[in-house]
């Protein structure tokens, strides 16, 4: 390879990673805001909840208001829940991001080989796919590849 291809494949590959970081930057940013905001409604939550215990019991058995705070009380348990689908679901789209990224890179990789072995002729689906061509074409493991990433 030339001096040429050369410092053109390290800009290639530089730019990349780039890309990939900002990207990776831009979930943890996403991330830091909606936990944030989660926090700060769980704390109102849990406080409304005590503050509503310590009154329950001054009100009668059968008085509507009673019911209805017991069906606020049960609403706000299910707010909690909630708070708590939105970090799974964070984490869903991040590993859904990284999946789809890493067959991309695989595909273009596949592109650019001289023996012109196919990341469609690989064996596997999905995550499967990608590790079985990082694996017999690359020739890397990506199970051993460590990645580190700022955040906060």
């Amino acid at each position: 390879m030339s001096d040429s291809q050369n410092n053109s494949a390290k800009i290639y590959k530089n730019l990349k990673r780039f890309f990939l970081e900002r990207e990776i930057a831009n979930f943890f940013e996403y991330l830091v805001t909606l936990d944030k905001g989660l926090s700060i409604k769980r704390q109102e939550l849990s406080t409304s909840i005590d503050v509503a215990d310590n009154n329950f019991n001054k009100i009668v058995l059968n008085d509507e208001r009673r019911n209805e705070l017991i069906n606020l009380k049960v609403e706000a348990e299910q707010v909690k829940g909630f708070t708590n689908l939105l970090r799974q679901s964070f984490l869903t789209s991040l590993y859904s991001f990284m999946e789809l990224w890493l067959i991309r890179e695989c595909y273009l990789d596949s592109k650019h080989r001289d023996d012109r072995e196919s990341f469609k002729s690989t064996e596997g689906e999905g995550i499967e796919k990608v590790k079985n061509y990082f694996s017999g074409i690359i020739r890397v493991n990506i199970l051993l590849v460590q990645v580190k990433i700022g955040y906060g």
